[in-house]
């Protein structure tokens, strides 16, 4: 896990690799990016709370919390577009969380291990290849082609009764 993280590179290159947690604020100002197939997990952490601000590129993200109890949110701010060149997950033990205004564009499949995600975060799938959902919980799918790209937002309903684990 990194906490609260700041990219804001003058010259040279983050070369990402692996799969990393950013397990609080993630902020992009300035800089390349290298994500190669890595796969960011963005995570509210310390204060159940978490915003994702500016607009890049990475290979795989991933809305992700495996803890059981605290509700957490994540918030993608206004005017940023977090980029996916590959897959979009959303993996949550429930309760949880994620919304705009900003939005993620995904150019590869969207996978849902869980349908405890609420919110208002707009998705859009532009791949030019076949793109899949699945398995998605959801009360309403809204879509319309573009000339350049399917739009689609998701609004997740928050699951009315409570899990029991053991």
């Amino acid at each position: 896990h990194i906490l609260s993280t700041v990219i804001s590179k003058s010259s040279g290159t983050l070369t990402i690799t692996d799969t990393i947690v950013a397990a609080n604020d993630w902020t992009y100002t300035q800089g390349t990016i290298s994500p190669g197939s890595s796969t960011v997990l963005f995570r509210a952490q310390t204060d159940d709370a978490a915003t994702i601000t500016g607009s890049h590129t990475l290979a795989n993200i991933g809305f992700y919390d495996n803890s059981f109890g605290a509700d957490r949110t994540i918030t993608v701010a206004a005017g940023t577009t977090l980029t996916a060149t590959g897959n979009l997950s959303l993996d949550t033990n429930g309760g949880d969380t994620v919304n705009g205004p900003g939005g993620v564009t995904v150019q590869g499949n969207i996978t849902s291990t869980d349908n405890g995600w609420t919110g208002t975060l707009p998705i859009t799938l532009s791949g030019t290849n076949a793109q899949s959902i699945t398995p998605v919980s959801y009360t309403h799918l809204r879509a319309h082609e573009t000339v350049l790209d399917l739009v689609c937002r998701l609004l997740l309903e928050k699951k009315k009764s409570k899990k029991t684990y053991m």
